[in-house]
C-alpha cells in the first residue's frame, strides 16, 4: 500500500561556517584514526545517517562501527535490530551495527567490547604478536544524534572516572563547534575517541527527510516554523493510527488539523494568545522528543534480501538479538 505524502515543497538548508571547517578538520586527522564510530538516531537510521560524509569521502574506506543511538525513544525490538542489517548490505566497511541508549551502561558496554575486538593485536606471521599501541576513533555523525554523549558514557564506564564530562553536551544541535583533542577511554589498551561536530548536508532536497531530521533536533529549529514541524509530527502519528496524543494532549478525539490541536493546547495550557500557539507547539513536540507520545520509527523500510551483508554485521546483530530475547520476559 502507498503511504501519504506530507504537503511541504520547501527546501531545508543549515550548514553554518563552523560545519564546512569542522571537515577539513576530520579529513586531516583521519591518517591517525583506527576505527570511525558513526552515530545514528536509532529512530531514523537511513535518514539520519550523514551522507554527506560518503559522497565526499571523509571515511576514506576506514573502518567503521555503527551506532543507532536512542534506541529506546525508538521502541525497537530483537526482529526490527535484526532487520536494520540490510541497511549495511553494500558497504563492506561497517565492521558492526549496535543499537545503543548511551545512558544505559549495557549499551554502553556492547560499544567497547566491539571497539576493543576490533583494535585486538593481530598475530603475525612468526607467531609472534603485534606490540599494543595507542589507538584513535574518530567520533562522527549528524548534530544532536548523541555523539558526545557516547563518549562520556563510554569514559564514565571504562575508567570509572567522575560524573563530569570529557565531552560538551547540549540539548540544541551544534553544542560541539571543533574536532576536539584526543580523549582518553581505555587504559589498557590504550584507546582515545576524538569527538566532532555535527555536519549537516549544505542542502537537503528530501523535505520529508528535512522534516524529520527537524523532529530529531538535528537541525536548527529556526530553519522551519515550528507549526510545520509538529504538523509533520501529527501527520505521522495519524497515518500509524497512533492516537496516544489524544489523551497526552486532553483532546475529546483524534484531528488532523493542527490549528484545531494548537489552539486547544493554548487555551488549555496556557494563555491563549498567539504567542501560547508557539508555547503550545514546542510542547508537543517536547513530548514526542521524550517519547511520550509513541516510540517508534520514522523510516518507512523496505527490506531486500540479505545474502550480501557482511558476517560481522550479521553476527553482531543475532548476538544482540539472541541477548534480547533471552532477557525478555513472557507476558
Amino acid at each position: 500500500m502507498k503511504l501519504a505524502k506530507f504537503g511541504f515543497r520547501g527546501t531545508i538548508n543549515w550548514y553554518p561556517g563552523h560545519m564546512h571547517k569542522a571537515m577539513k578538520e576530520m579529513k586531516q586527522r583521519l591518517g591517525s584514526v583506527d576505527i570511525v564510530v558513526e552515530v545514528r538516531d536509532a529512530r531514523a537510521p537511513r535518514s539520519s545517517a550523514p551522507a554527506f560524509f560518503y559522497e565526499e569521502d571523509v571515511y576514506r574506506g576506514k573502518r567503521k562501527v555503527v551506532v543507532l543511538n536512542k534506541a529506546d525513544l525508538a521502541g525497537m525490538r530483537a526482529g526490527e535490530r535484526s532487520d536494520l542489517r540490510t541497511m549495511y548490505s553494500m558497504d563492506p566497511s561497517v565492521e558492526a551495527v549496535l543499537a545503543c541508549t548511551a545512558s544505559s551502561s549495557r549499551s554502553v558496554s556492547d560499544i567497547i567490547d566491539r571497539i576493543l575486538t576490533l583494535l585486538r593485536p593481530k598475530r603475525l606471521a612468526n607467531g609472534r604478536v603485534r606490540a599494543v599501541r595507542r589507538s584513535q576513533i574518530l567520533v562522527a555523525g549528524l548534530p544532536n544524534v548523541g555523539k558526545s554523549t557516547v563518549i562520556n558514557s563510554v569514559r564514565r564506564l571504562k575508567l570509572r572516572q567522575s560524573a563530569k564530562n570529557a565531552a560538551a553536551v547540549g540539548a540544541r544541535p551544534g553544542v560541539t563547534r571543533r574536532v576536539s583533542d584526543a580523549i582518553k577511554i581505555c587504559d589498557a589498551p590504550p584507546v582515545f575517541m576524538v569527538d566532532s561536530p555535527g555536519v549537516m548536508l549544505p542542502r537537503v532536497d528530501d523535505a520529508e527527510v528535512g522534516l524529520k531530521l527537524m523532529l530529531l533536533d538535528c537541525i536548527k529549529e529556526s530553519r522551519v516554523e515550528m507549526e510545520t514541524t509538529v504538523d509533520f509530527l501529527l501527520f505521522i502519528l495519524n497515518r500509524r493510527e497512533d492516537h496516544r496524543y489524544v489523551a497526552a494532549l486532553n483532546l475529546l478525539e483524534p484531528t488532523s488539523n493542527i490549528h484545531v490541536l494548537l489552539r486547544h493546547v493554548a487555551a488549555q495550557r496556557f494563555d491563549g494568545s498567539t504567542r501560547a500557539r508557539t508555547q503550545a507547539a514546542a510542547y508537543f513536540l517536547d513530548l514526542y522528543r521524550k517519547g511520550l507520545v509513541g516510540r517508534f520509527g520514522l523510516d518507512d523500510f523496505e527490506y531486500p534480501l540479505v545474502e550480501n551483508v557482511p558476517s560481522s554485521v550479521a553476527d553482531t546483530l543475532d548476538d544482540s538479538t539472541r541477548r534480547d530475547d533471552s532477557t525478555d520476559s513472557p507476558e
